[in-house]
């Protein structure tokens, strides 16, 4: 698989970013640390589920601004209680630097889930990480629907959430 890197060339993305039901995973919402590092959010199919769709992201990150990426984290994957995982409708997943340096993943899950089975979030989940993206607190719920999240984090403190249908909503 290949990520786009620039007008002209692609860099390969790692093999554990496994597609599913999409032709070729990607990186999206790169961010930079205070130290350099480059961080991405990518999408791919759980190692663990060979049979149906099941989707985890990861955290990438670059030391080398942008030429090669390898895995930090897992943001978030859960195969027991969603049985098709985080994600949502493929990447609708955005990312930022809070000032105190955490990171915040926020995560569409209405297309993560299927009707027949009771309980399935339908919401934008946050994913929150205290160390650079290593580890990840399990996600919860921020807002009863999810489409095209997206997280920014501004000045004192405060931290802005847009998604929507119906409608668009912020937080």
């Amino acid at each position: 698989a290949l990520a786009h890197a620039g007008a002209d060339r692609y860099i390969p993305v790692p093999q554990y970013l496994r597609p599913y039901i999409f032709k070729d995973p990607y990186l999206a919402c790169i961010k930079e640390l205070t130290d350099g590092t480059l961080i991405a959010v990518a999408f791919g199919q759980h190692p663990d589920v060979v049979d149906d769709y099941c989707g985890i992201i990861y955290l990438l990150a670059s030391q080398d601004g942008g030429v090669t990426w390898e895995k930090r984290g897992i943001i978030a994957e859960d195969t027991k209680e969603l049985p098709y995982g985080y994600g949502g409708d493929g990447y609708e997943t955005t990312l930022t630097v809070a000032e105190n340096g955490d990171l915040l993943c926020v995560m569409r899950m209405d297309m993560s889930v299927n009707p027949l089975y009771d309980n399935s979030p339908w919401d934008t989940m946050l994913a929150i990480s205290h160390d650079n993206g290593y580890t990840w607190e399990k996600p919860v719920s921020v807002a009863d629907s999810s489409v095209t999240p997206h997280i920014e984090a501004l000045k004192d403190g405060i931290v802005f959430l847009a998604y929507g249908r119906p409608g668009v909503h912020c937080k």
